[in-house]
Protein backbone atom coordinates (compact mmCIF):
# COMPACT_ATOMS: atom_id res chain seq x y z
CA UNK A 1 0.00 0.00 0.00
CA UNK A 2 2.79 2.42 0.88
CA UNK A 3 4.62 1.54 -2.34
CA UNK A 4 1.53 2.43 -4.38
CA UNK A 5 1.24 5.79 -2.68
CA UNK A 6 4.82 6.69 -3.48
CA UNK A 7 4.28 5.74 -7.12
CA UNK A 8 1.23 7.98 -7.46
CA UNK A 9 3.00 10.86 -5.77
CA UNK A 10 5.99 10.55 -8.12
CA UNK A 11 3.72 10.42 -11.15
CA UNK A 12 1.98 13.62 -10.08
CA UNK A 13 5.24 15.41 -9.49
CA UNK A 14 6.44 14.33 -12.93
CA UNK A 15 3.29 15.71 -14.61
CA UNK A 16 3.67 19.09 -12.83
CA UNK A 17 7.28 19.38 -13.99
CA UNK A 18 6.30 18.79 -17.60
CA UNK A 19 3.63 21.49 -17.43
CA UNK A 20 5.99 24.15 -15.91
CA UNK A 21 6.80 27.23 -18.19
CA UNK A 22 9.67 29.64 -17.62
CA UNK A 23 8.90 33.32 -17.30
CA UNK A 24 9.91 35.77 -20.10
CA UNK A 25 13.52 36.88 -19.61
CA UNK A 26 14.56 40.53 -19.47
CA UNK A 27 17.65 41.84 -21.34
CA UNK A 28 19.60 44.93 -20.20
CA UNK A 29 22.71 46.50 -21.72
CA UNK A 30 24.22 49.52 -23.54
CA UNK A 31 22.54 50.75 -26.72
CA UNK A 32 25.81 52.02 -28.19
CA UNK A 33 29.25 50.44 -28.06
CA UNK A 34 32.67 51.09 -29.51
CA UNK A 35 34.15 48.38 -31.64
CA UNK A 36 36.82 46.10 -30.08
CA UNK A 37 35.69 46.88 -26.55
CA UNK A 38 34.04 44.55 -23.95
CA UNK A 39 30.49 45.41 -22.91
CA UNK A 40 28.35 43.54 -20.35
CA UNK A 41 24.69 42.65 -20.89
CA UNK A 42 22.36 41.50 -18.06
CA UNK A 43 19.64 38.90 -18.48
CA UNK A 44 17.27 37.62 -15.76
CA UNK A 45 14.26 35.25 -15.67
CA UNK A 46 11.44 35.65 -13.15
CA UNK A 47 9.52 32.58 -11.71
CA UNK A 48 12.36 30.09 -11.86
CA UNK A 49 12.51 28.99 -8.18
CA UNK A 50 11.52 25.41 -9.02
CA UNK A 51 14.46 25.13 -11.45
CA UNK A 52 17.95 25.18 -10.09
CA UNK A 53 19.90 25.93 -13.32
CA UNK A 54 18.76 28.12 -16.29
CA UNK A 55 20.84 28.61 -19.44
CA UNK A 56 20.75 32.24 -20.76
CA UNK A 57 21.99 33.09 -24.26
CA UNK A 58 22.33 36.41 -26.16
CA UNK A 59 21.57 35.96 -29.84
CA UNK A 60 20.92 38.17 -32.89
CA UNK A 61 17.70 38.10 -34.82
CA UNK A 62 19.24 35.77 -37.38
CA UNK A 63 19.88 33.26 -34.53
CA UNK A 64 23.64 33.71 -34.26
CA UNK A 65 24.74 33.35 -30.61
CA UNK A 66 26.98 36.09 -29.26
CA UNK A 67 27.41 34.87 -25.63
CA UNK A 68 25.87 32.64 -22.88
CA UNK A 69 25.80 32.07 -19.14
CA UNK A 70 24.11 29.67 -16.60
CA UNK A 71 22.03 31.26 -13.85
CA UNK A 72 21.80 29.32 -10.56
CA UNK A 73 18.99 29.84 -8.09
CA UNK A 74 17.61 32.96 -9.79
CA UNK A 75 20.83 34.91 -10.17
CA UNK A 76 21.03 37.69 -12.81
CA UNK A 77 23.33 36.62 -15.61
CA UNK A 78 26.03 39.23 -16.45
CA UNK A 79 27.18 38.20 -19.96
CA UNK A 80 30.34 39.88 -21.39
CA UNK A 81 30.57 40.59 -25.17
CA UNK A 82 33.68 41.57 -27.14
CA UNK A 83 32.12 44.11 -29.54
CA UNK A 84 32.55 43.51 -33.22
CA UNK A 85 31.06 45.48 -36.13
CA UNK A 86 28.74 42.63 -36.97
CA UNK A 87 27.18 42.77 -33.50
CA UNK A 88 25.23 45.84 -34.52
CA UNK A 89 21.53 45.18 -34.71
CA UNK A 90 18.72 43.75 -32.58
CA UNK A 91 19.75 41.37 -29.73
CA UNK A 92 17.56 38.94 -27.69
CA UNK A 93 18.01 36.86 -24.55
CA UNK A 94 16.84 33.21 -24.74
CA UNK A 95 16.21 31.36 -21.44
CA UNK A 96 15.94 27.53 -21.13
CA UNK A 97 16.21 24.91 -18.33
CA UNK A 98 19.64 23.41 -18.32
CA UNK A 99 19.70 19.64 -18.95
CA UNK A 100 15.91 19.53 -19.20
CA UNK A 101 14.52 19.68 -22.68
CA UNK A 102 10.94 19.12 -21.52
CA UNK A 103 10.65 22.76 -20.27
CA UNK A 104 9.88 25.22 -23.10
CA UNK A 105 12.39 28.05 -23.70
CA UNK A 106 11.34 31.71 -23.53
CA UNK A 107 12.64 34.83 -25.37
CA UNK A 108 13.04 38.47 -24.17
CA UNK A 109 12.05 41.63 -26.02
CA UNK A 110 14.50 43.00 -28.63
CA UNK A 111 17.33 45.31 -27.67
CA UNK A 112 19.12 47.44 -30.35
CA UNK A 113 22.89 47.79 -30.23
CA UNK A 114 24.72 50.48 -32.27
CA UNK A 115 28.38 49.68 -32.90
CA UNK A 116 30.67 52.66 -33.58
CA UNK A 117 33.74 52.20 -35.75
CA UNK A 118 35.97 55.32 -35.60
CA UNK A 119 36.73 56.91 -38.99
CA UNK A 120 40.21 56.82 -40.42
CA UNK A 121 42.15 56.98 -43.70
CA UNK A 122 39.81 59.40 -45.60
CA UNK A 123 40.77 60.01 -49.24
CA UNK A 124 39.23 61.75 -52.29
CA UNK A 125 38.56 59.57 -55.31
CA UNK A 126 38.46 61.47 -58.65
CA UNK A 127 38.96 59.88 -62.03
CA UNK A 128 38.54 62.96 -64.29
CA UNK A 129 41.13 65.45 -65.60
CA UNK A 130 42.60 68.00 -63.23
CA UNK A 131 42.01 70.79 -65.80
CA UNK A 132 38.94 71.29 -67.94
CA UNK A 133 36.81 74.12 -69.35
CA UNK A 134 33.80 75.62 -67.64
CA UNK A 135 30.33 74.19 -68.07
CA UNK A 136 31.18 70.58 -67.24
CA UNK A 137 30.19 68.60 -64.10
CA UNK A 138 32.71 67.84 -61.36
CA UNK A 139 32.11 64.74 -59.18
CA UNK A 140 34.25 63.82 -56.14
CA UNK A 141 33.94 60.86 -53.72
CA UNK A 142 35.29 60.60 -50.16
CA UNK A 143 36.53 57.06 -49.40
CA UNK A 144 37.32 55.79 -45.85
CA UNK A 145 39.68 53.09 -44.64
CA UNK A 146 37.29 52.42 -41.70
CA UNK A 147 34.33 54.01 -40.05
CA UNK A 148 30.58 53.92 -39.89
CA UNK A 149 27.81 56.30 -38.92
CA UNK A 150 29.88 58.98 -40.64
CA UNK A 151 28.99 62.58 -41.52
CA UNK A 152 30.92 64.30 -44.33
CA UNK A 153 31.98 67.91 -44.89
CA UNK A 154 33.55 69.24 -48.07
CA UNK A 155 35.98 72.16 -48.14
CA UNK A 156 37.02 74.35 -51.09
CA UNK A 157 40.14 76.41 -50.48
CA UNK A 158 39.59 75.90 -46.75
CA UNK A 159 35.94 77.10 -46.86
CA UNK A 160 32.99 74.83 -46.19
CA UNK A 161 30.87 74.14 -49.29
CA UNK A 162 27.17 74.74 -48.75
CA UNK A 163 24.31 73.01 -50.51
CA UNK A 164 23.04 75.01 -53.53
CA UNK A 165 21.38 74.41 -56.89
CA UNK A 166 24.83 73.86 -58.45
CA UNK A 167 26.47 72.14 -55.43
CA UNK A 168 24.87 68.87 -54.41
CA UNK A 169 26.18 66.68 -51.55
CA UNK A 170 24.80 63.23 -50.75
CA UNK A 171 26.45 60.50 -48.62
CA UNK A 172 30.12 60.51 -49.50
CA UNK A 173 29.80 62.29 -52.87
CA UNK A 174 30.09 65.91 -54.05
CA UNK A 175 28.68 67.02 -57.44
CA UNK A 176 29.18 70.51 -58.91
CA UNK A 177 27.10 71.28 -61.98
CA UNK A 178 27.95 73.92 -64.64
CA UNK A 179 31.37 74.65 -63.23
CA UNK A 180 33.09 78.01 -63.68
CA UNK A 181 36.56 79.30 -62.95
CA UNK A 182 35.35 80.15 -59.43
CA UNK A 183 35.28 76.39 -58.77
CA UNK A 184 39.01 76.09 -59.33
CA UNK A 185 41.13 75.40 -56.25
CA UNK A 186 41.89 72.85 -53.51
CA UNK A 187 39.28 70.31 -52.46
CA UNK A 188 39.33 68.25 -49.25
CA UNK A 189 36.78 65.98 -47.57
CA UNK A 190 36.40 65.58 -43.80
CA UNK A 191 34.75 62.48 -42.26
CA UNK A 192 33.62 62.32 -38.61
CA UNK A 193 31.62 60.20 -36.16
CA UNK A 194 30.89 60.43 -32.44
CA UNK A 195 30.88 57.93 -29.55
CA UNK A 196 30.00 58.96 -26.00
CA UNK A 197 30.69 62.66 -26.82
CA UNK A 198 34.02 61.74 -28.36
CA UNK A 199 34.43 63.01 -31.95
CA UNK A 200 36.55 61.01 -34.37
CA UNK A 201 37.73 62.99 -37.46
CA UNK A 202 39.65 61.98 -40.55
CA UNK A 203 40.74 64.52 -43.20
CA UNK A 204 41.66 63.57 -46.73
CA UNK A 205 44.57 65.00 -48.64
CA UNK A 206 43.83 67.96 -50.96
CA UNK A 207 43.02 67.58 -54.63
CA UNK A 208 43.73 70.48 -57.04
CA UNK A 209 41.06 71.16 -59.68
CA UNK A 210 41.46 73.84 -62.39
CA UNK A 211 38.39 75.08 -64.31
CA UNK A 212 39.27 77.22 -67.32
CA UNK A 213 37.09 80.09 -68.53
CA UNK A 214 36.05 80.03 -72.14
CA UNK A 215 37.27 83.09 -74.00
CA UNK A 216 34.52 85.65 -74.59
CA UNK A 217 33.78 87.27 -77.92
CA UNK A 218 36.49 89.91 -78.43
CA UNK A 219 35.87 93.62 -78.97
CA UNK A 220 37.59 95.28 -81.90
CA UNK A 221 38.55 98.95 -82.23
CA UNK A 222 41.30 101.02 -83.73
CA UNK A 223 42.93 104.41 -83.42
CA UNK A 224 44.80 106.33 -86.09
CA UNK A 225 48.49 107.10 -85.74
CA UNK A 226 50.30 109.76 -87.74
CA UNK A 227 53.79 108.64 -88.69
CA UNK A 228 56.81 110.93 -88.92
CA UNK A 229 56.78 110.43 -92.66
CA UNK A 230 53.31 111.89 -92.88
CA UNK A 231 51.65 108.53 -93.50
CA UNK A 232 48.89 107.10 -91.33
CA UNK A 233 48.37 103.68 -89.79
CA UNK A 234 45.60 102.06 -87.75
CA UNK A 235 46.42 100.43 -84.41
CA UNK A 236 43.78 97.67 -84.16
CA UNK A 237 43.05 96.36 -80.65
CA UNK A 238 41.45 92.96 -79.97
CA UNK A 239 40.26 92.48 -76.39
CA UNK A 240 38.24 89.81 -74.56
CA UNK A 241 36.68 90.54 -71.20
CA UNK A 242 37.07 86.99 -69.88
CA UNK A 243 38.87 83.76 -70.67
CA UNK A 244 41.77 81.76 -69.25
CA UNK A 245 45.08 82.82 -70.70
CA UNK A 246 47.05 82.35 -72.84
CA UNK A 247 44.72 83.46 -75.67
CA UNK A 248 45.52 83.40 -79.36
CA UNK A 249 44.16 86.41 -81.29
CA UNK A 250 43.87 86.47 -85.09
CA UNK A 251 43.04 89.51 -87.28
CA UNK A 252 41.15 88.96 -90.54
CA UNK A 253 40.29 91.34 -93.38
CA UNK A 254 37.18 89.65 -94.66
CA UNK A 255 38.35 86.04 -95.31
CA UNK A 256 42.07 86.87 -95.44
CA UNK A 257 44.26 86.40 -92.36
CA UNK A 258 46.23 89.59 -91.74
CA UNK A 259 48.20 88.50 -88.63
CA UNK A 260 47.89 86.62 -85.32
CA UNK A 261 49.54 86.53 -81.90
CA UNK A 262 49.33 84.61 -78.60
CA UNK A 263 49.05 86.77 -75.52
CA UNK A 264 49.26 86.12 -71.81
CA UNK A 265 46.83 89.02 -71.43
CA UNK A 266 43.26 89.23 -72.63
CA UNK A 267 44.14 91.79 -75.31
CA UNK A 268 46.63 92.48 -78.06
CA UNK A 269 47.17 95.08 -80.81
CA UNK A 270 48.06 94.97 -84.53
CA UNK A 271 49.26 97.81 -86.77
CA UNK A 272 47.71 98.17 -90.24
CA UNK A 273 48.53 100.92 -92.82
CA UNK A 274 45.62 103.14 -93.92
CA UNK A 275 44.87 105.76 -96.57
CA UNK A 276 42.59 108.69 -95.74
CA UNK A 277 39.05 108.62 -97.14
CA UNK A 278 39.55 105.18 -98.72
CA UNK A 279 37.56 102.11 -97.69
CA UNK A 280 40.18 99.40 -97.06
CA UNK A 281 37.90 96.50 -96.14
CA UNK A 282 36.25 94.95 -93.09
CA UNK A 283 38.24 93.79 -90.04
CA UNK A 284 37.38 91.01 -87.56
CA UNK A 285 39.15 89.60 -84.48
CA UNK A 286 39.07 85.90 -83.58
CA UNK A 287 40.06 84.56 -80.14
CA UNK A 288 40.80 80.97 -79.02
CA UNK A 289 42.21 79.48 -75.79
CA UNK A 290 42.03 75.76 -76.44
CA UNK A 291 38.37 74.75 -76.41
CA UNK A 292 36.51 76.91 -78.93
CA UNK A 293 36.92 80.02 -81.11
CA UNK A 294 34.95 83.24 -80.67
CA UNK A 295 34.48 86.12 -83.11
CA UNK A 296 34.17 89.90 -82.92
CA UNK A 297 31.86 92.08 -84.97
CA UNK A 298 32.97 93.37 -88.36
CA UNK A 299 34.55 96.84 -88.34
CA UNK A 300 35.03 98.93 -91.50
CA UNK A 301 38.58 100.18 -92.08
CA UNK A 302 37.57 103.62 -93.30
CA UNK A 303 39.08 106.85 -91.99
CA UNK A 304 37.41 110.22 -92.74
CA UNK A 305 38.83 113.51 -91.42
CA UNK A 306 36.55 115.91 -89.54
CA UNK A 307 34.77 118.37 -91.81
CA UNK A 308 31.62 120.33 -92.54
CA UNK A 309 29.75 122.68 -90.21
CA UNK A 310 29.67 121.96 -86.49
CA UNK A 311 26.16 122.23 -85.03
CA UNK A 312 25.43 123.07 -81.41
CA UNK A 313 21.89 122.52 -80.05
CA UNK A 314 20.40 122.28 -76.59
CA UNK A 315 17.44 121.12 -74.53
CA UNK A 316 16.53 121.70 -70.88
CA UNK A 317 14.92 120.33 -67.73
CA UNK A 318 11.99 122.04 -66.00
CA UNK A 319 11.83 122.34 -62.21
CA UNK A 320 9.38 123.92 -59.81
CA UNK A 321 7.31 126.89 -61.02
CA UNK A 322 8.16 125.80 -64.57
CA UNK A 323 11.63 127.32 -64.33
CA UNK A 324 14.58 125.87 -66.27
CA UNK A 325 17.03 124.21 -63.85
CA UNK A 326 19.28 122.21 -66.17
CA UNK A 327 20.67 122.48 -69.71
CA UNK A 328 22.20 119.99 -72.13
CA UNK A 329 24.32 121.26 -75.03
CA UNK A 330 24.99 118.90 -77.97
CA UNK A 331 27.98 119.29 -80.30
CA UNK A 332 28.06 117.36 -83.57
CA UNK A 333 30.23 117.58 -86.71
CA UNK A 334 28.94 116.95 -90.22
CA UNK A 335 31.55 114.23 -90.86
CA UNK A 336 34.55 112.56 -89.25
CA UNK A 337 35.26 109.05 -87.96
CA UNK A 338 37.64 110.00 -85.13
CA UNK A 339 36.53 113.38 -83.76
CA UNK A 340 37.84 115.09 -80.66
CA UNK A 341 35.53 117.56 -78.85
CA UNK A 342 36.33 120.64 -76.76
CA UNK A 343 33.86 122.88 -74.88
CA UNK A 344 34.47 126.55 -74.06
CA UNK A 345 32.80 129.07 -71.75
CA UNK A 346 33.93 132.61 -72.50
CA UNK A 347 37.02 131.14 -74.23
CA UNK A 348 37.83 129.03 -71.13
CA UNK A 349 38.24 125.30 -71.83
CA UNK A 350 35.87 123.06 -69.85
CA UNK A 351 37.46 119.70 -69.05
CA UNK A 352 35.70 116.56 -67.79
CA UNK A 353 33.84 117.82 -64.69
CA UNK A 354 33.39 121.06 -62.79
CA UNK A 355 31.23 122.56 -60.07
CA UNK A 356 28.37 123.33 -62.49
CA UNK A 357 29.13 121.23 -65.61
CA UNK A 358 29.93 117.71 -66.80
CA UNK A 359 31.32 116.73 -70.22
CA UNK A 360 30.05 113.43 -71.68
CA UNK A 361 31.88 112.52 -74.90
CA UNK A 362 30.05 110.00 -77.09
CA UNK A 363 32.42 109.49 -80.04
CA UNK A 364 32.12 109.45 -82.92
CA UNK A 365 28.52 110.72 -82.84
CA UNK A 366 28.55 113.73 -80.51
CA UNK A 367 29.62 115.30 -77.23
CA UNK A 368 27.20 116.44 -74.51
CA UNK A 369 27.77 119.26 -72.02
CA UNK A 370 25.46 119.11 -68.97
CA UNK A 371 24.94 122.37 -67.06
CA UNK A 372 23.13 123.48 -63.93
CA UNK A 373 21.48 126.87 -64.50
CA UNK A 374 22.82 129.51 -62.16
CA UNK A 375 24.93 132.62 -61.85
CA UNK A 376 28.22 130.75 -62.35
CA UNK A 377 27.05 129.08 -65.58
CA UNK A 378 26.06 132.31 -67.38
CA UNK A 379 28.15 133.22 -70.40
CA UNK A 380 28.99 132.54 -74.04
CA UNK A 381 29.30 128.85 -75.03
CA UNK A 382 30.74 127.14 -78.10
CA UNK A 383 32.49 123.87 -79.02
CA UNK A 384 35.38 122.87 -81.29
CA UNK A 385 35.87 119.60 -83.17
CA UNK A 386 39.16 118.23 -84.53
CA UNK A 387 40.68 114.86 -85.48
CA UNK A 388 42.05 112.99 -82.47
CA UNK A 389 45.11 111.96 -84.50
CA UNK A 390 45.80 115.46 -85.87
CA UNK A 391 44.56 118.47 -83.86
CA UNK A 392 46.26 121.09 -86.01
CA UNK A 393 42.91 121.99 -87.59
CA UNK A 394 39.75 122.51 -85.51
CA UNK A 395 36.24 123.58 -86.57
CA UNK A 396 34.26 125.80 -84.23
CA UNK A 397 30.50 125.99 -83.76
CA UNK A 398 28.39 129.13 -83.46
CA UNK A 399 28.47 130.90 -80.11
CA UNK A 400 25.40 130.98 -77.92
CA UNK A 401 24.87 133.19 -74.89
CA UNK A 402 23.04 131.51 -72.02
CA UNK A 403 21.95 132.66 -68.58
CA UNK A 404 18.97 132.14 -66.28
CA UNK A 405 16.89 134.96 -67.78
CA UNK A 406 17.52 133.89 -71.37
CA UNK A 407 16.56 130.26 -70.92
CA UNK A 408 13.36 131.16 -69.04
CA UNK A 409 12.21 133.65 -71.70
CA UNK A 410 9.41 132.47 -73.95
CA UNK A 411 10.54 131.97 -77.57
CA UNK A 412 9.10 134.34 -80.20
CA UNK A 413 7.72 131.38 -82.13
CA UNK A 414 5.72 130.18 -79.11
CA UNK A 415 4.25 133.65 -78.53
CA UNK A 416 3.34 133.94 -82.24
CA UNK A 417 1.63 130.55 -82.24
CA UNK A 418 -0.42 131.31 -79.10
CA UNK A 419 -1.50 134.75 -80.38
CA UNK A 420 -2.34 133.34 -83.81
CA UNK A 421 -4.49 130.57 -82.31
CA UNK A 422 -6.37 133.13 -80.17
CA UNK A 423 -7.00 135.36 -83.23
CA UNK A 424 -8.25 132.44 -85.29
CA UNK A 425 -10.63 131.47 -82.48
CA UNK A 426 -12.11 135.00 -82.41
CA UNK A 427 -12.51 135.01 -86.22
CA UNK A 428 -14.15 131.60 -86.11
CA UNK A 429 -16.72 132.72 -83.53
CA UNK A 430 -17.46 135.92 -85.51
CA UNK A 431 -17.88 133.93 -88.76
CA UNK A 432 -20.32 131.52 -87.09
CA UNK A 433 -22.42 134.43 -85.80
CA UNK A 434 -22.46 136.15 -89.21
CA UNK A 435 -23.44 132.96 -91.02
CA UNK A 436 -26.25 132.41 -88.50
CA UNK A 437 -27.68 135.91 -89.09
CA UNK A 438 -27.55 135.53 -92.89
CA UNK A 439 -29.13 132.10 -92.73
CA UNK A 440 -31.95 133.39 -90.50
CA UNK A 441 -32.76 136.26 -92.88
CA UNK A 442 -32.74 133.94 -95.84
CA UNK A 443 -35.00 131.46 -94.08
CA UNK A 444 -37.56 133.82 -92.48
CA UNK A 445 -37.17 137.12 -94.33
CA UNK A 446 -37.53 140.35 -92.40
CA UNK A 447 -40.29 139.07 -90.12
CA UNK A 448 -39.69 136.61 -87.34
CA UNK A 449 -42.17 133.94 -86.43
CA UNK A 450 -43.90 133.85 -83.12
CA UNK A 451 -42.36 131.80 -80.44
CA UNK A 452 -44.46 129.25 -78.62
CA UNK A 453 -44.44 131.46 -75.50
CA UNK A 454 -45.88 134.43 -77.43
CA UNK A 455 -48.47 132.20 -79.06
CA UNK A 456 -49.67 130.95 -75.68
CA UNK A 457 -50.50 134.54 -74.70
CA UNK A 458 -52.79 135.18 -77.69
CA UNK A 459 -56.47 135.87 -76.91
CA UNK A 460 -59.04 133.30 -77.91
CA UNK A 461 -60.72 134.20 -81.25
CA UNK A 462 -64.42 135.15 -81.40
CA UNK A 463 -66.67 136.25 -84.23
CA UNK A 464 -66.28 135.70 -87.92
CA UNK A 465 -64.18 137.38 -90.56
CA UNK A 466 -64.96 137.05 -94.26
CA UNK A 467 -62.28 137.71 -96.83
CA UNK A 468 -62.64 139.32 -100.18
CA UNK A 469 -59.88 140.09 -102.64
CA UNK A 470 -57.18 138.79 -100.38
CA UNK A 471 -53.76 137.95 -101.81
CA UNK A 472 -52.98 134.33 -100.86
CA UNK A 473 -49.58 134.93 -99.26
CA UNK A 474 -49.76 134.62 -95.50
CA UNK A 475 -48.61 132.54 -92.53
CA UNK A 476 -50.51 130.63 -89.84
CA UNK A 477 -49.09 131.26 -86.36
CA UNK A 478 -50.46 128.53 -84.12
CA UNK A 479 -53.86 128.69 -85.77
CA UNK A 480 -53.99 132.48 -86.33
CA UNK A 481 -53.60 134.08 -89.74
CA UNK A 482 -50.97 136.78 -90.15
CA UNK A 483 -51.71 138.85 -93.23
CA UNK A 484 -48.55 139.94 -94.95
CA UNK A 485 -49.98 141.42 -98.12
CA UNK A 486 -53.58 142.51 -98.65
CA UNK A 487 -55.38 144.83 -101.09
CA UNK A 488 -58.71 144.98 -99.35
CA UNK A 489 -60.83 142.97 -96.97
CA UNK A 490 -64.14 143.22 -95.18
CA UNK A 491 -64.63 142.12 -91.57
CA UNK A 492 -68.11 142.59 -90.03
CA UNK A 493 -66.76 142.29 -86.51
CA UNK A 494 -64.21 145.04 -87.17
CA UNK A 495 -66.85 147.27 -88.85
CA UNK A 496 -64.36 148.89 -91.18
CA UNK A 497 -63.64 148.62 -94.85
CA UNK A 498 -60.06 149.31 -95.73
CA UNK A 499 -59.18 149.97 -99.33
CA UNK A 500 -56.06 151.65 -100.66
CA UNK A 501 -55.66 153.19 -97.27
CA UNK A 502 -52.62 154.80 -95.81
CA UNK A 503 -51.98 153.05 -92.53
CA UNK A 504 -50.82 154.35 -89.26
CA UNK A 505 -47.50 155.98 -88.56
CA UNK A 506 -45.45 153.92 -86.12
CA UNK A 507 -43.40 155.77 -83.55
CA UNK A 508 -39.82 155.24 -82.44
CA UNK A 509 -40.16 153.17 -79.30
CA UNK A 510 -42.52 150.25 -78.63
CA UNK A 511 -45.85 151.65 -79.89
CA UNK A 512 -48.89 150.21 -81.61
CA UNK A 513 -50.49 151.14 -84.89
CA UNK A 514 -53.60 152.81 -83.60
CA UNK A 515 -56.24 152.94 -86.36
CA UNK A 516 -58.31 149.91 -87.33
CA UNK A 517 -55.77 147.23 -87.02
CA UNK A 518 -52.88 147.21 -84.59
CA UNK A 519 -50.99 144.63 -86.62
CA UNK A 520 -47.32 145.23 -86.31
CA UNK A 521 -45.03 146.16 -83.41
CA UNK A 522 -42.33 148.49 -84.61
CA UNK A 523 -39.09 149.53 -82.93
CA UNK A 524 -36.30 152.11 -83.21
CA UNK A 525 -37.28 153.99 -86.40
CA UNK A 526 -40.20 155.86 -88.05
CA UNK A 527 -41.79 153.71 -90.75
CA UNK A 528 -44.85 154.19 -92.92
CA UNK A 529 -47.69 151.83 -93.56
CA UNK A 530 -47.81 151.90 -97.32
CA UNK A 531 -50.71 151.61 -99.70
CA UNK A 532 -51.81 148.43 -101.33
CA UNK A 533 -51.44 146.44 -98.12
CA UNK A 534 -47.67 146.76 -97.73
CA UNK A 535 -47.45 146.40 -93.99
CA UNK A 536 -44.83 147.89 -91.79
CA UNK A 537 -41.18 146.93 -92.15
CA UNK A 538 -39.50 146.50 -88.72
CA UNK A 539 -35.84 145.96 -87.92
CA UNK A 540 -33.67 144.46 -85.18
CA UNK A 541 -36.36 142.57 -83.29
CA UNK A 542 -39.10 140.00 -83.85
CA UNK A 543 -42.48 141.46 -84.57
CA UNK A 544 -45.52 140.34 -82.68
CA UNK A 545 -49.01 139.81 -83.99
CA UNK A 546 -51.12 142.32 -82.08
CA UNK A 547 -54.84 142.63 -81.52
CA UNK A 548 -57.13 144.96 -83.44
CA UNK A 549 -59.83 146.76 -81.54
CA UNK A 550 -61.96 143.63 -81.35
CA UNK A 551 -60.71 140.26 -82.61
CA UNK A 552 -58.13 138.54 -84.75
CA UNK A 553 -59.17 137.06 -88.03
CA UNK A 554 -60.17 133.45 -87.51
CA UNK A 555 -61.43 130.92 -89.97
CA UNK A 556 -64.83 129.41 -89.25
CA UNK A 557 -64.89 125.69 -88.76
CA UNK A 558 -67.09 125.17 -91.84
CA UNK A 559 -64.75 126.95 -94.23
CA UNK A 560 -61.83 125.27 -95.97
CA UNK A 561 -58.54 126.25 -97.47
CA UNK A 562 -56.54 124.58 -100.20
CA UNK A 563 -53.03 124.47 -98.73
CA UNK A 564 -49.58 123.03 -99.49
CA UNK A 565 -48.10 121.48 -96.30
CA UNK A 566 -44.44 122.43 -95.61
CA UNK A 567 -43.18 118.90 -94.86
CA UNK A 568 -40.35 116.84 -96.44
CA UNK A 569 -42.76 116.39 -99.43
CA UNK A 570 -45.30 119.00 -100.48
CA UNK A 571 -48.75 117.41 -100.40
CA UNK A 572 -51.88 119.19 -101.65
CA UNK A 573 -54.93 118.50 -99.59
CA UNK A 574 -58.02 120.21 -98.07
CA UNK A 575 -57.84 120.84 -94.32
CA UNK A 576 -60.75 121.98 -92.14
CA UNK A 577 -59.51 124.58 -89.68
CA UNK A 578 -61.63 123.49 -86.77
CA UNK A 579 -58.94 123.17 -84.13
CA UNK A 580 -57.13 126.50 -83.89
CA UNK A 581 -55.60 125.59 -80.54
CA UNK A 582 -53.41 122.91 -82.15
CA UNK A 583 -50.21 124.49 -83.51
CA UNK A 584 -49.26 123.93 -87.13
CA UNK A 585 -47.28 125.78 -89.81
CA UNK A 586 -48.64 126.03 -93.34
CA UNK A 587 -47.05 127.71 -96.35
CA UNK A 588 -49.46 128.86 -99.10
CA UNK A 589 -48.15 129.48 -102.63
CA UNK A 590 -48.47 132.74 -104.44
CA UNK A 591 -48.65 133.39 -108.16
CA UNK A 592 -46.17 135.52 -110.11
CA UNK A 593 -48.72 138.30 -110.66
CA UNK A 594 -49.47 138.48 -106.96
CA UNK A 595 -45.76 138.64 -106.13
Amino acid sequence: MFTLLLFILGFCLRSECNDFILGQPRLYGPSEALVNEVQYFQCEVPNHSMIDAILLKIVKEDGKMLGEMTSLKGEVANIPLYIKPLYEGYLKCVASAQNNSEINATVSYRHYLKVIVPVKDAAIIYSGPDEFFEGKTLELRCQLGAGNHVSYKWLHNGQTISQSPFHHMADDRLRIYRTTSKDSGFYMCQARNIFNKTVYISNSSEVIITVKDLVSSPDISFIILKEDSGNYSALVTCQSNRGTTPITFSLYNRAQLVTNATSKERHTAFKVPVVMEQHLGWLQCQAENGDETTYSQWLPLHVVPVGGPVEMSYDYDIGENYAVVGLRFYCKAAKGTHPQYQWFLNETLLQARGSFFYVDDQPPVQSVLLLSVGRSSAGMYHCKVSDNFDNTTAISSQRRYMDKEVVNRLPVLVVAIVFGCFTMLILLVFSCCLIGVLFRRKEYGKVSLWTSQAADQLPQPTGRCHFSHVAPRYHLCYGYVLLLSCKSYYCPSCRNYHHHDQWNLCHRHHQNCRRHGQWNHCQHRYQNCHRHGQWNHCRHHHRNCHRHSNRWIHYHSHEHLHLHVAQPLEVSRTLPVDHPSKPFHLLLPMSAEQR
